[in-house]
């Protein structure tokens, strides 16, 4: 037991509670200056993180206005809504129009004769359908030769109504068949797609082996121009509704659509058509949406503001108190808020307008640094020319030749007016043939080939057989079949072909511009030259080249992309002549430049990021300065422990030995009471 130790016996001192205090007095000037450096690191953070709310909530604001199309979008208005809706893009121009609905698009309707159930049988074979307009003053069926026609199989196990419909619309043949029951019967009723070029005409193939009376299949059969006795019974489908156009009048000119949604009459409008009114027009109003642009621009003051509220909140210094704030004089801060008032106060570069800064559209600054906005010469601004107010906020391209066309720049861009010269216009690749100005028959000696557009080769091509076809009639047959073709459809490919009569000479193009596009014919029928085909490749189409601010551009088909100041700047030339071609200019709104700027604070590696993982750091070395005093207190209460405990023991013994030599002192002969 003599192992045992309990500190103060040997003293009959208060050892644990001397250490303690001793080792907290010690502790506490430290872990006091650590509590108040860990406070206010922790406090600067917070606030930090405010401010960087702040300017994420500002940018959010700006980026609404660096886009054109914040400024484009547009409102419509309808005299008579009761006759059609319209919807507007970016691209619609502003401007009153007058607008007469005369005809709606219809669908065409074909019904068969009543059958005793869905159940019963028709008949097999082929069906035959094809698309085209009919005229009915010469009684003429034209195939339409952009929608092919499509026959479909009817085999004895799918001959009944059910059946056929079935079979129809797998088909996917540009048609829909339904089963309608009239109260006598059911009969099938098929609905083409609306628009006079979409009619049918239904052949038929019948395995009775007669293919026009009223039984099998040929109860099927429609053909337009077949006029029937009206007291005979009819043989075939009866036509219940005829396909029709759209016919509408826009200021005056006559227009024919397929679809009562009609687009491509006036740019960036569509009409959904509802309802006629014949020489009765109403009026569609377009207008620029400046609602929207001015609530954007308020939005964009307000949020400025309130990012200045909480930087003048953590930056202010009391002059009363001569205390400043959590942020007074932070080095990031002031670098953030000198940049955006700076590029606030600048005039935007490369405008010449009237609009050039903030102060002509009515953006003040007060004295505290805020914005004002001056709501009336806001709306002059606006009335007075929308274009130059949106170059005041977003990045514009602007060329003063109307065939050259800014499509968009880098980040590496110069703003600034940069002329333009075109050495070579961009051409398509050219397939070429002489055919002279005679006749030209196609059977199926002559009628197959293929050829290979754009890298893409089609499938085996198949002309109509026909009889004195002129030129331009055979230009059009192959440009129909070339264009028909699945594989070239697929690979988004297409040819135009012409026919020159002065010349005689036929050529195939591809719609393609530039050096990626090519024409070459890679397979033809024996006797394809009787229509001018040979196997050859047609001329390589060209890049458009020049330069741009004078430095040399680089080409891709009609586009011209600049190097040097111009770096990364797109223009798009459409055609016209080689030479000077005016100038592009392109500029950076305050919009756009204040979001890159904040861009860069908010970066993993900007201004306040970096500031924040500066503090946050920080309060990890304050912890880790935390664990070293604690295991530095540790050790000094150990060395304390020991040395209290050392003396302890050496008390115990002294006093030990003073109540030895008392007792011993006190059996001496000569020891008496006194």
């Amino acid at each position: 037991m003599a192992g045992i130790q309990a500190p103060g016996v040997g003293s009959n001192l208060d050892i644990n509670s001397i250490v303690t205090q001793l080792v907290s007095a010690e502790k506490a000037p430290t872990e006091k200056r650590l509590n108040s450096d860990e406070a206010l690191a922790q406090a600067r953070l917070s606030t930090l993180g405010i401010v960087k709310s702040s300017v994420s909530d500002f940018q959010s604001s700006i980026r609404a206005l660096t886009s054109l199309s914040a400024f484009q979008s547009k409102t419509v208005s309808i005299g008579n809504e009761k006759l059609f809706t319209a919807t507007v893009s970016n691209a619609a121009k502003a401007g009153q129009h007058s607008v007469e609905v005369k005809q709606l698009a219809q669908a065409q309707k074909l019904a068969s004769k009543s059958f005793a159930g869905s159940s019963a049988n028709v008949g097999s074979g082929t069906l035959t359908i094809q698309f085209g307009s009919y005229d009915e003053v010469s009684n003429e069926f034209t195939e339409n030769a952009s929608k092919p026609s499509k026959s479909i199989s009817i085999t004895p196990q799918n001959s009944s109504l059910q059946g056929i419909r079935d079979a129809i619309n797998s088909a996917k043949a540009g048609l829909t068949a339904t089963i309608l029951n009239d109260g006598t019967g059911d009969r099938l009723v098929l609905s083409s797609e609306s628009g006079a070029d979409n009619s049918m005409r239904i052949t038929v193939n019948d395995d009775d082996g007669n293919h026009t009376n009223d039984s099998g299949l040929s109860q099927l059969a429609f053909d337009p121009g077949i006029v029937f006795d009206p007291e005979a019974e009819r043989i075939g489908m009866e036509q219940t509704l005829a396909a029709r156009d759209a016919l509408l009048k826009v200021d005056g000119l006559n227009i024919k659509r397929s679809t009562n949604s009609v687009t491509g009459v006036l740019p960036g409008v569509t009409f959904d058509l509802k309802d006629i009114a014949p020489d009765a027009p109403t009026t569609l109003t377009i207008g620029e949406n400046k609602t929207s642009i001015k609530e954007s621009v308020q939005k964009f003051v307000d949020s400025f503001n309130e990012l200045k509220g909480v930087l003048n909140k953590a930056t202010k210094y009391d002059a009363e108190e001569k205390k400043g704030s959590l942020l007074t004089g932070d080095p990031s801060i002031r670098s953030m808020n000198s940049q955006m008032q700076r590029i606030m106060g600048d005039m935007v570069k490369g405008l010449t307008a009237d609009v050039r800064s903030l102060a002509d559209i009515g953006i003040t600054s007060a004295r505290d640094g805020t914005l004002l906005l001056e709501g009336g010469k806001l709306d002059q601004a606006l009335n007075n020319n929308i274009d130059d107010f949106a170059a005041l906020f977003a990045t514009t391209g602007r060329s003063s030749d109307s065939l050259v066309s800014y499509s968009k720049a880098g980040s590496d861009t110069k703003v600034g007016s940069y002329a333009v010269n075109i050495t070579q216009l961009a051409t398509q690749s050219s397939y070429v043939s002489t055919i002279g100005n005679g006749t030209f028959n196609i059977d199926n000696t002559n009628n197959t080939f293929k050829l290979k557009v754009d890298g893409t080769e089609s499938g085996l091509i198949t002309l109509s057989t026909s009889s004195n076809l002129s030129g331009a009639a055979l230009a059009q047959e192959m440009q129909t079949q070339i264009n028909k073709d699945s594989v070239l459809q697929t690979a988004g490919r297409s040819v135009t072909v012409s026919f020159d009569a002065a010349s005689g000479d036929m050529a195939i193009k591809s719609s393609r511009f530039g050096s990626e596009s090519a024409i070459a014919v890679t397979q033809i029928s024996p006797a394809s030259n009787t229509l001018g085909l040979t196997i050859k490749s047609g001329a390589a189409g060209l890049d458009v080249a020049g330069t741009i601010g004078g430095f040399s551009a680089k080409g891709l088909g009609t586009q011209l992309t600049g190097t040097g100041d111009a770096e990364g700047l797109v223009i798009n030339v459409a055609g016209g002549l080689t030479g000077d071609r005016g100038t592009v200019g392109y500029t950076k709104g305050y919009a756009e430049q204040l979001n890159t700027l904040i861009g860069g604070f908010l970066s993993s590696d900007g201004v306040l990021t970096r500031q924040m993982n500066d503090f946050t750091q920080r309060i990890e070395s304050i912890g880790e300065s935390r664990v070293k005093l604690n295991e530095r207190m540790e050790s000094l209460e150990e060395r304390l422990r020991s040395q209290f405990l050392a003396m302890d023991l050496m008390v115990g013994k002294m006093r030990s030995t003073g109540d030895f030599l008392t007792g011993q002192l006190a059996t001496l002969p000569f020891t008496s009471n006194k």
